[in-house]
């Protein structure tokens, strides 16, 4: 057996062929969980492929940790390729996909696979001030004071702004990157999940 052929899945770490990235059971485990979710807010609209909840499938808890901080353009690709048929986008081309923070790797994965499958550009200029730690580890309320800097051309060039993240918990990044964005008229977001119902709950990582 040429170990060369296969990739360990994401979430159970078992050895599936390529170019299949998760294994048969966690695909079909994955896709029966699909819950497309979508949430307004202040002047956009929020889109995800999954809706967490407490007590949920365990493969959430998995395959983010997976993934967190990980490029891994071949996982992220397939999930994007899940999200595009459903997010029901309704955007203006040509739009943009701007990443939050834009040099973070799985906020950056995941819009190059919706870059991938939507021949969108993607537009790195949003980050976090350099005295500003990361979300992790934050409360509630000092996630809803994170604010971002543009380092780079603004999105004016485009007819709309497309926000990608992985997981929305409280949605202060989504709101922060609108805000710095200079709240673009078309603008929605993406992300991999929507953990809001269970927000109070126990960090995810």
């Amino acid at each position: 057996m040429n170990l060369w052929n296969f990739a360990a899945c994401p979430v159970c770490k078992t050895l599936a062929p390529r170019p299949r990235i998760l294994c048969h059971l966690c695909r079909e485990g994955l896709w029966r969980h699909r819950e497309p979710f979508r949430r307004e807010e202040d002047g956009f609209a929020v889109h995800s492929l999954f809706a967490w909840r407490d007590g949920g499938p365990q493969a959430f808890d998995w395959l983010l940790r997976s993934l967190k901080s990980q490029e891994h353009p071949a996982y992220w690709s397939e999930f994007a390729s899940w999200m595009v048929p459903l997010s029901n986008a309704r955007l203006p081309r040509p739009f943009c996909l701007v990443p939050v923070p834009s040099r973070r790797p799985h906020a950056l994965g995941f819009a190059r696979g919706v870059a991938q499958w939507t021949g969108m550009e993607i537009v790195q200029n949003l980050e976090l001030p350099a005295t500003r730690r990361w979300q992790k580890g934050l409360s509630r309320q000092e996630r809803q004071r994170v604010q971002f800097q543009s380092s780079g051309a603004l999105c004016t060039q485009y007819k709309a702004v497309l926000i990608i993240d992985d997981v929305v918990t409280t949605g202060a990044t989504l709101r922060a990157a609108y805000h710095a964005l200079g709240r673009p008229r078309n603008c929605e977001a993406w992300c991999l999940m929507d953990r809001r119902p269970c927000g109070g709950s126990k960090p995810l990582l």
